[in-house]
């Protein structure tokens, strides 16, 4: 299961010493163990004398800060203790990244974002030591500059086949990082979308570290994070208005995918045993809907189902709602499967 991180930020007016103290102490109490941070922001010396404590208090806590750094920045400000990994972003030549996987007391961060296949094979070859290497995708603040979500996934199969861990980023929707204020994801469809959907996208691509790339994420964002570190599958779904009350109960419960599937519903086991539920909203059946067959199904009455291809409207078949889910998360739901319906506004 992933593992949980956060993004603190020194050097920016928004975000002082103390406020990013007392982020990092909530992420701790909620459970997370990641602290990524960059000295390219502000090099000034109120910003790496902040950065110095952010990694202590980190630390203190029994958290890992990584750092991302550039090789003019690292050769300014020398060797910083108590970090976790360092990030080598531009600037470190091969012999550099190699040197540092071997004599460095920390882990060296790799860019899963732009490095290629051959210079990952070459630095293996030179040397690299794998068991102090570990990568990360970048965030892109800028609009429609972010990754797909195939890319991501290709490239952390690729890095897993090294046995070495993959982090990814994505957006608050609570508090943007300046100067653009538009998110911080690595994958850019998850700029805008439902953080439910982000997450548990995230987590069947097989991301090992999973870090809000904002600061500062909301308490109900950092608890949602938390919340899908379950190997269940949870999917958010909006509901109609004005449902009955019976409805609303069955979405309180687990279900599971059966043995027996198609391609054009995902059939749910489990729940509660329902009569007499009448007829209602039997309209067109589009892709993601849910479902629930009514008395005029017979014995199929009270079962619930994930429409996956577009299907037409059926007066046994009530459509209470939309579930927010992808093609990713579809691909990855396995026979006997749990899934847990988070209900959002």
């Amino acid at each position: 299961m992933y593992k949980m991180g956060i993004s603190v930020f020194n050097g920016l007016k928004e975000y002082n010493l103390a406020s990013n103290l007392e982020y990092i102490k909530l992420a701790k109490k909620l459970g997370y163990e990641m602290v990524f941070s960059s000295a390219h922001i502000n090099e000034a010396e109120n910003a790496i004398n902040d950065l110095k404590v952010c990694i202590d208090l980190a630390n203190s806590l029994g958290m890992k800060l990584s750092l991302d750094i550039s090789k003019p920045a690292f050769e300014k400000l020398g060797n910083i203790s108590g970090l976790y990994s360092l990030r080598l972003d531009y600037g470190f030549t091969e012999e550099d990244i190699v040197k540092l996987s071997n004599e460095a007391e920390y882990f060296v961060e790799l860019n899963a974002s732009t490095l290629t296949n051959a210079r990952f094979e070459k630095l293996v070859e030179k040397g690299l030591n794998l068991q102090k290497t570990r990568l990360s995708f970048n965030y892109y603040p800028k609009l429609h500059t972010g990754h797909t979500i195939e890319f991501c996934k290709e490239r952390i199969e690729y890095y897993h086949k090294y046995q070495v861990s993959v982090g990814i980023f994505i957006p608050s929707k609570y508090q943007f990082r300046p100067p653009m204020y538009e998110g911080l994801p690595t994958i850019e469809k998850h700029r805008k979308e439902n953080i439910s959907l982000v997450i548990e996208e995230l987590k069947t691509i097989g991301a090992d570290e999973i870090f809000f790339g904002d600061a500062y994420a909301s308490y109900d964002e950092l608890e949602m994070l938390k919340k899908h570190q379950t190997e269940n599958i949870l999917l958010p779904v909006k509901l109609f208005e004005n449902l009955p009350s019976e409805v609303y109960e069955i979405m309180k419960t687990n279900w599971v995918r059966r043995i027996d599937y198609n391609d054009e519903l995902i059939r749910l086991s489990g729940g509660v045993n329902i009569k007499g539920l009448k007829p209602f909203n039997n309209i067109e059946r589009k892709k993601w809907s849910l479902t629930i067959d009514n008395e005029q199904f017979l014995r199929y009455q009270g079962e619930v189902n994930i429409v996956i291809s577009d299907l037409e409207k059926d007066e046994r078949v009530n459509v209470i709602g939309n579930v927010l889910m992808s093609d990713t998360i579809l691909n990855s739901i396995k026979q006997g499967k749990t899934i847990t319906f988070i209900v959002i506004a």
